[in-house]
């Protein structure tokens, strides 16, 4: 590590998770908190509601007209299940992570920084339209062409992330270098 050579964000997770687990998390952690401005972004790109009709059936929902747990599909004439948009909902679920994953093709693990959507419903405002229907032609003439929010949100602010990444790995190198002096120390 102290070769002075820079490593990459995989290497530096990976070396910081054998010498001790739970800097690398604190590290993980560190880098989800800096790049939670790129997460508010996406949320800001959400509409209340995308289309008019994209609500709860009269018959999935309560009296009051709000939509009753566990109820949280519609279904169209052809008989497919949709989720039911809620905005609230699609907000709360976009996220930032950072792991290492194994990825198909590469030997051994890789990391992985993303903003990562996990609503069916806001997943579908998002990229409904790569492939040619009703639903998404009517989202892409009202909000744009796949993808309208996430990707477009990465590039916006793709040299903050890249900045983010860097200082996360230079934190790392840190750290890494300052145990290992402190266990050439202690070996003596």
């Amino acid at each position: 590590m102290s070769s002075g050579k820079p490593i990459g964000l995989n290497h530096a997770l990976g070396t910081l998770q054998q010498i001790d687990p739970v800097l690398a998390r604190q590290a993980r952690k560190r880098m989800k908190d800096d790049l939670k401005p790129i997460a508010q972004a996406a949320k800001g790109t959400i509409p209340a509601l995308p289309l008019s009709r994209w609500v709860a059936s009269s018959s999935s929902s309560s009296s009051s007209g709000a939509v009753r747990y566990g109820t949280k599909r519609s279904t169209t004439k052809g008989g497919s299940a949709s989720p039911v948009w809620d905005s609230s909902q699609a907000k709360r679920k976009i996220g930032i992570i950072v792991q290492r994953k194994r990825v198909k093709g590469f030997t051994g693990r890789r990391a992985l920084v993303a903003l990562r959507q996990n609503d069916a419903a806001g997943q579908m405002f998002d990229l409904a339209g790569k492939n040619p229907n009703v639903f998404g032609a009517n989202l892409a003439r009202k909000f744009g062409a796949p993808s309208r929010g996430m990707w477009p949100t990465v590039e916006k602010n793709h040299t903050m992330i890249q900045g983010s990444i860097e200082r996360a790995k230079r934190d790392m190198e840190h750290t890494i270098n300052a145990e290992l002096r402190s266990r050439a120390r202690r070996s003596r």
